[in-house]
């Protein structure tokens, strides 16, 4: 049997400007709940065009604007893509509707993890359903989708041949507990 230690690293948030807001809102609810007990919390509020660097190794992460309702907190929500040292991409859609930087962001990625969370005859604002994610995925060409952020009464349908009426990729619907590795493509040599 391992012993675990507690990490010591800082837990680093980061989010749209409105987030430290936020954390102070909840924290007058919540109090000390919230703020880790063997570790410091770093608070960093970011924009369309950052890029973060994770660890040492190379990988970076950025955020991207996404098309969902403005609320009391940030007037700014954020999509995000990820990118190893290996060249391989992740591109998490977060909560938003079809929009022109969401397929930019997700354009050849590896594997998109985007929200489906209404049926074709429920529209929502600043969601999508799964002809809405077909077309985002017909137009940017990822090479897995995996489907999250359900609805009830989307969960209760079999999403990805709904997905996969507008998009001949693999489709695949998340489930809890999955683990998902992402490597970039094979590259071509030049003739």
């Amino acid at each position: 049997m391992r012993r675990c230690r507690p990490p010591t690293a800082p837990l680093r948030l980061f989010g749209p400007p409105g987030l430290h807001r936020l954390l102070e809102q909840l924290g007058a609810i919540y109090g000390s709940w919230l703020v880790p007990r063997q570790r410091a919390l770093e608070v960093t509020e970011v924009r369309p065009g950052d890029e973060i660097p994770i660890g040492d190794g190379g990988a970076v992460a950025r955020p991207f604007a996404v098309d969902h309702p403005q609320d009391r907190l940030s007037e700014l929500q954020l999509g995000w893509s990820f990118t190893n040292a290996a060249g391989g991409r992740l591109v998490f859609s977060g909560d938003t509707g079809d929009c022109p930087t969401l397929r930019e962001a997700a354009r050849d990625c590896d594997l998109l993890l985007i929200e489906c969370s209404t049926t074709d005859e429920w529209d929502v604002p600043g969601h999508l359903n799964p002809t809405q994610v077909g077309a985002v995925c017909a137009a940017a060409l990822p090479r897995r989708v995996v489907l999250t952020h359900q609805y009830p009464n989307a969960a209760a349908l079999d999403l990805p041949p709904l997905v996969a009426r507008f998009f001949a990729g693999p489709v695949e619907q998340a489930r809890d507990g999955d683990v998902y590795l992402v490597s970039a493509p094979p590259r071509k040599e030049p003739a």
